[in-house]
């Protein structure tokens, strides 16, 4: 009798089982924890898996929490297309399974399977969205310390903590708030249609367990443990197994490790995906990766992959989005930005460098502004008895000390130079998207856009998943014949260690 063989494609974080024989027909496990951050990690190895022809099923092993840490919406909703379109064109059962936790992001996740599957006590539910500033501008006040800032765009402060709360900026994240988590249950009914009849209890963000009567009816479609699970999977498949024992477990490999590059494949179509996170290393190392990766003849297009709030530096990102538009001019390779989380203020500046912006539903765009700023400690030293004697060899000297009041004269320098940031990065914006001259009032206040609105503003092209990217590239390639080329950062590898 033939035996089963459950290959296990590893993401980061999770711990391996232990190898056995290799039989055939197979199945197919991706565990997804709490180290999966982007789409890239799941959709690869789920790439490969598919177009393994010995594979006969795939179960999505999801044991992800939800906080800041775990996987996001807008990652969720790019592999809930992707794995949706994989479906259709290997036409092989997906298994959603967990054993504690499927709420949130984690359940948009598992709307990509056939059945989804959890214990009785696996905690479902969770469903919203938040965006939150602790306000500690009077806390501070008292301690003696004010921020004294200054800016271009109007919203460029909004959620700042340590300034005080502004009605008007808070009304704003609310809105935001509203959009996005209304995209969502659009996007969650569509995929779920059952979901839709019973969304007074899901909508407010309940919690439930899997046992409660009715919620395994329209949430899942299956409780049980993983014995009653394998039973779902062969009899779904088809493989003629009767004995659990007759099923091994093998080790697979993590097909993705960001901290490593993956190898050219000669038979495939190579894509470079770079990693963009906040940006705060010198520009030489993206530098070198764009060059290293746009100069190898079997790349034949670059993904920046960009989940960045910003960077430490306008220098970098207006002298990276100098450099991009020259290699692409060089090289002659498409480029393309795929936004997975947000691409705030320098995010967005690289990502208008590209040919093509797509970005995965729920994201927030925009924050086009540029501040600058200082603390003014004069108060809290008046309250220890502190007296500063500054000795300085010119007026401005002192700009940037918190130990002396922050004058007009010093402030109006300041807000010159932001003045004069801003307008680059406006002439940037402008010159990459030209369509963005006609509504300047829309995005040149640093407003944040939810992805769907961004869309028709023009600040992005298009709202899709990763694959989308890898499409603009080449709109012929197909799943199984793109191989992904990972490049990442010193500065991400030294923070995994």
């Amino acid at each position: 009798m033939n035996k089963i063989r459950l290959i296990l494609a590893v993401i980061p974080g999770f711990v391996n089982f232990t190898s056995a024989c290799q039989v055939k027909p197979k199945i197919g496990v991706i565990a997804i924890d709490n180290e999966v951050k982007n789409s890239w990690s799941v959709l690869n190895p789920i790439m490969e898996l598919c177009a393994d022809t010995e594979v006969k099923a795939i179960i999505l092993f999801i044991e992800s929490g939800y906080d800041s840490s775990t996987i996001g919406y807008s990652v969720a909703l790019s592999l809930l297309k992707d794995i949706t379109a994989l479906k259709k064109e290997y036409k092989k059962p997906i298994f959603a399974y967990s054993e504690t936790n499927l709420r949130g992001a984690s359940y948009v996740l598992a709307l990509s399977a056939d059945v989804i599957m959890t214990t009785p006590v696996t905690i479902l539910g969770y469903m919203g969205l938040s965006w939150s500033t602790l306000n500690e501008s009077e806390k501070l006040k008292k301690d003696g310390w004010n921020p004294s800032n200054v800016h271009a765009g109007k919203y460029k402060y909004y959620g700042d903590s340590q300034l005080p709360v502004n009605p008007e900026h808070l009304a704003l994240m609310q809105e935001t708030v509203d959009i996005r988590f209304k995209d969502l249950v659009e996007l969650m009914v569509q995929a779920r249609p059952v979901l839709n009849e019973h969304k007074a209890e899901w909508i407010e963000a309940q919690m439930f367990l899997g046992l409660e009567d009715g919620k395994q009816s329209y949430f899942v479609d299956k409780i049980g443990d993983k014995i009653d699970l394998i039973g779902i999977v062969l009899e779904t498949a088809n493989l003629p197994v009767k004995n659990l024992h007759e099923i091994n477990y093998e080790i697979k490999k993590p097909v993705i490790d960001l901290m490593e590059k993956n190898k050219i494949n000669d038979k495939k179509f190579n894509i470079g995906v770079i990693t963009v996170p906040y940006l705060d290393l010198p520009g030489w190392d993206y530098s070198k990766l764009l060059v290293t990766l746009l100069a190898n003849p079997d790349i034949k297009g670059i993904v920046l992959s960009v989940d960045c709030s910003g960077s430490n530096s306008s220098g970098l990102m207006s002298n990276l989005y100098e450099e991009i538009l020259k290699l692409k001019k060089l090289y002659k390779k498409p480029v393309v930005a795929y936004v997975e989380g947000v691409a705030y203020s320098g995010g967005y500046w690289i990502a208008i460098a590209a040919d093509h912006i797509v970005s995965a539903p729920l994201c927030r765009i925009g924050c086009i502004g540029y501040k600058a700023g200082r603390w003014d400690c004069t108060q809290k030293n008046k309250k220890e008895d502190k007296v500063f004697y500054p000795i300085v060899s010119g007026k401005f000297m002192n700009a940037y000390n918190e130990n002396i009041a922050f004058g007009d004269d010093a402030k109006q320098m300041l807000q010159n130079q932001v003045n004069l940031h801003m307008k680059r990065f406006i002439e940037h914006v402008e010159n990459a998207r030209p369509q963005l001259k006609n509504n300047e009032n829309e995005w040149v206040e640093a407003q944040i856009h939810p992805a769907c609105i961004a869309l028709k503003l023009g600040l992005i092209d298009q709202v899709g998943s990763a694959f989308d990217a890898v499409k603009f590239i080449n709109k012929d390639v197909v799943f199984d014949n793109v191989n992904f080329v990972f490049a990442e950062l010193p500065q991400a590898k030294k923070a995994k260690k």
